[in-house]
């Protein structure tokens, strides 16, 4: 298959998943950036400022995923149970219970720093289960991981895979974007999509859909002229975005993100032009830049720790809101990005971290 032949020379590494890392890293950095004083900066020009730069970036988790699921779906590539919980479940749980206590930790201490609550071990404790905000992810992957072997039976004919991936689009975003557009009508139809959406359905199916979606579309790309279509869509989904949730935000008198999230429509055509764009312009290569394949690898890293980042740079007055927000953003963007990459290459020195943190 061609997924098996878009390989590095020396490390058989696939070049536009490297590339397609970084991205996607400094775009999770962009969008927390633009994200951090979303709901109480409205109503202002900085509000929509935020909203266009998070309405840009929406795609970034998903494409995560997408190439994880374009790897590990891939059946060139056999996958063992053993290997996957001694490797792969077992790096993300380290990682997870290392930065939920460091999180923890810094947090606490930069809140009594700044004049807030005492030091309270059992929410100190509770933080740490809990994990921060952006481990969310972290979970999912897990649940994606123990579900390997079932997908890897899905994707082995196209079209068992093509039928998950409409069943996919229906459960997770067709049907709760239909809902929660009518849902207000009447009665019913709120009750409806409050009993739905307490099933779990959309995250199961979204995420194992963009799982699935990634492998499909590294192994069969689109045409030229399905892709252009896709562009000028995911073009158009961004001013969506930017447009309904204006909208809906001064309708409201408050922010309101529901088309900022990961399993709308909107998102999922984003995601798909961004990854097939990346994916079509390396597919030929075969070789990349040194720093991109370190800056890739770094990658899970500067997920991890960029919020704590954000969080001890907010300490010394630090912030995306101090200085105007359409410029800053991006350079303040850079410093965290940078700040997170020079974190994870030190803790790369040293054995005893360097599990944490690849």
């Amino acid at each position: 298959m061609s997924s098996a032949t878009n390989l590095t020379s020396d490390r058989r590494r696939i070049i536009a998943f490297d590339v397609l890392r970084v991205v996607a890293a400094f775009a999770v950095v962009l969008l927390h950036a633009s994200a951090q004083y979303w709901r109480s900066s409205f109503p202002s020009m900085e509000w929509e400022v935020r909203t266009v730069y998070d309405a840009l970036t929406r795609w970034c988790v998903p494409v995560f995923v997408m190439i994880s699921g374009a790897l590990f779906l891939n059946e060139a590539k056999p996958i063992s149970w053993g290997k996957l919980y001694r490797k792969n479940v077992l790096r993300i749980v380290c990682a997870y219970l290392f930065w939920a206590v460091v999180y923890s930790v810094v947090c606490e201490t930069c809140d009594y720093l700044d004049g807030g609550h005492a030091f309270d071990p059992q929410l100190m404790l509770r933080n740490i289960v809990e994990g921060p905000i952006h481990f969310w992810f972290l979970k999912m992957l897990l649940c994606l991981y123990v579900f390997i072997p079932v997908l890897r039976r899905f994707v082995a004919q196209k079209r068992f895979e093509v039928a998950y991936l409409v069943l996919s689009l229906l459960v997770a975003f067709v049907f709760p974007f239909s809902l929660r557009m009518m849902g207000h009508s009447t009665d019913f139809l709120v009750w409806v999509n409050s009993r739905y959406a307490s099933f779990g359905l959309c995250e199961v199916m979204g995420y194992s859909g963009y799982f699935v979606l990634g492998h499909y579309l590294y192994s069969y790309p689109m045409g030229l002229r399905v892709r252009r279509f896709t562009y000028l869509l995911a073009l158009m989904s961004v001013v969506c975005v930017i447009v309904a949730t204006r909208m809906c935000s001064y309708q409201k008198g408050m922010a309101y993100d529901y088309f900022f999230d990961y399993l709308n429509p909107f998102t999922l055509i984003e995601a798909i032009s961004v990854f097939a764009f990346f994916v079509t312009l390396y597919r030929q290569k075969c070789s990349a830049h040194q720093l991109i394949m370190e800056m890739s690898k770094a990658s899970f890293g500067i997920y991890l720790v960029h919020l704590l980042v954000m969080r001890i740079l907010s300490c010394f007055s630090f912030h995306s809101s101090s200085f105007s927000a359409l410029f800053f953003i991006p350079i303040y963007t850079v410093i965290v990005f940078e700040l997170s990459y020079l974190i994870v290459k030190m803790m790369w020195r040293i054995p005893l971290l360097r599990r944490f943190v690849s």
